[in-house]
């Protein structure tokens, strides 16, 4: 590749798995922090890209309702103390 030859690094941000997929190094990040990375090793690296975009979010996601719950039952205990 042209990248290889001169040297040169190319980085992009996005949230398009199939623009993802044409890189040889993915990084995938949540709330500023690296969450997961992985290399172009698949055969059908678009396809498995994707599938791991999907899967990432869904934990994210899920990590995200487990806060947001925690959040509420702490503001619930806090109201009922102070009532």
């Amino acid at each position: 590749a042209l990248v290889r030859e001169l040297g040169k690094t190319i980085v992009m941000v996005t949230h398009d798995p199939h623009a993802a997929s044409y890189a040889d190094n993915v990084l995938f990040l949540a709330v500023g922090q690296i969450i997961d990375e992985t290399y172009r090793h698949h055969t059908d690296y678009q396809e498995w890209l994707a599938g791991e975009f999907i899967a990432l979010q869904q934990k994210y996601d899920a990590q995200v309702a487990e806060l947001e719950a925690l959040k509420a039952a702490k503001a619930a205990s806090d109201a009922a103390s102070k009532g």
